[in-house]
């Protein structure tokens, strides 16, 4: 993995030293959907669908409102959702995520 941030050095040394400080917590499993896409689960607990998460994070994204100047979200996952955001948002947003397992397996997958 650290070779898609040496070729990638745009992301900046502070990714990179995110990533090399982080572990991978034992509670954060990733699965294949039905579709074939990842799926993160955290204590067994599905983050995306299980059966399909673009379809999921389309839904989200319709139900989103295209005049705000900024959107916080909380929570990266697979960034399903962020996509979405987007493609139908000319809004600012910005991510947080707590947990830097998650950014991880984010990288990671």
């Amino acid at each position: 993995m650290q070779d898609y941030f040496k070729k990638n050095s745009s992301l900046g040394k502070v990714f990179l030293e995110l990533y090399n400080n982080s572990k991978i917590n034992k509670q954060i499993t990733v699965e294949n959907s039905k579709t074939g896409k990842p799926t993160l689960k955290i204590s067994g607990n599905y983050i995306h669908s299980a059966y399909n998460p673009e379809k999921e994070a389309n839904r989200f994204g319709k139900n989103l409102h295209p005049d705000r100047e900024i959107i916080f979200v909380l929570g990266l996952g697979f960034g399903y959702h962020i996509i979405e955001l987007l493609n139908n948002s000319s809004a600012d947003i910005i991510v947080i995520e707590p947990d830097l397992s998650v950014y991880r397996s984010d990288f990671e997958n």
